[in-house]
């Protein structure tokens, strides 16, 4: 967002924007798709630490 905030050029942040939507569906779905019941006490841990590191990734740009 950085890197957007500081470009006029705006054909090539759409094509960025594209390409990381994308990304993000992806990366949602697989999410989604993981059952939380599923994964022992560390793999639960791990999912909790990505899901807050994508947390605050997403809170610096608001």
């Amino acid at each position: 967002m950085i890197a957007y905030n500081n470009s006029d050029d705006t054909v090539s942040m759409l094509a960025d924007y594209a390409k990381y939507m994308k990304k993000y569906t992806e990366m949602t779905k697989k999410m989604d798709d993981i059952e939380s019941m599923d994964l022992n006490d560390a793999e639960n841990l791990y999912f909790l630490d990505v899901q807050t590191r994508v947390n605050a990734k997403l809170a610096e740009i608001q």
